[in-house]
């Protein structure tokens, strides 16, 4: 095995208990493809890798021998300083179309309907950020 990346593919198909055939077929490639990505001979497309990423669990990363981490942990990406900044943006947002008021916010007396408006947008803006950060 000359490449890591094959070295890396045979441990993982090994790990999922999984023949060469079968991970074929998962791929739709054929058997001898494989194998020669395996003992580096060839080497996969790039959504043939998103697919076997997806089929191992693991990063792109991790598959072509950058990283030994499989896959790293679930943490937080935002601090509370970054979360705060984004609510203040969102409120100038609503404030600035109508959706509410100042005295609404200084006050704190938003409504249950207003409240959770707010909450559905500064969840999205936060997916939203966390899905840039990964590109």
């Amino acid at each position: 095995m000359d490449s890591k990346f094959g070295f890396r593919l045979k441990t993982l198909r090994k790990e999922k208990q999984l023949t060469q055939e079968e991970v074929a077929k998962l791929l739709n490639v054929h058997k001898g493809t494989i194998s020669n990505w395996e003992n580096g001979y060839r080497f996969p497309e790039e959504k043939t890798l998103l697919k076997m990423a997806e089929i191992f669990d693991c990063t792109l990363d991790y598959l072509l021998g950058r990283t030994d981490v499989k896959k790293p942990e679930n943490k937080a990406t935002h601090t509370k300083k970054d979360i705060e900044e984004m609510v203040n943006e969102i409120i100038q947002v609503l404030i600035d179309t109508g959706e509410i008021t100042q005295e609404e916010v200084e006050s704190g007396e938003l409504s249950p309907e207003k409240r959770k408006r707010l909450l559905l947008k500064v969840e999205k803006a936060i997916k939203l950020s966390q899905e840039l950060k990964k590109l």
